[in-house]
């Protein structure tokens, strides 16, 4: 589980078996969301951080290391989707 705070920071709670809960050094963040055994936290900047299974996110599957411009962010089961600031979706997960 994970929480956005109001001055920009994340805090996290769960088993963090993969890291999933090492968001200790966030900041300016304006949006999490969670999936299975990752977290993602938008910055305000509009770039996507990430944290967790390392075989999750070393996969092509879940890379969000080329988003940019992204306003919001949302997770489901096995896939994450963020809004870029023109109104495009990207994604990225099981299809």
């Amino acid at each position: 589980m994970v929480g956005l705070k109001s001055d920009g920071s994340v805090i996290a709670a769960g088993e963090n078996d993969y890291g999933e809960c090492d968001t200790a050094d966030w900041t300016n963040i304006t949006a999490v969301a969670c999936m299975d055994s990752v977290t993602f936290a938008l910055q305000a900047d509009g770039v996507v951080n990430t944290v967790g299974d390392e075989d999750a996110l070393n996969d092509e599957l879940f890379d969000v290391n080329n988003w940019k411009r992204i306003t919001a962010i949302a997770c489901g089961e096995g896939f994450v989707i963020g809004l870029q600031e023109d109104g495009k979706l990207v994604a990225a997960g099981h299809n």
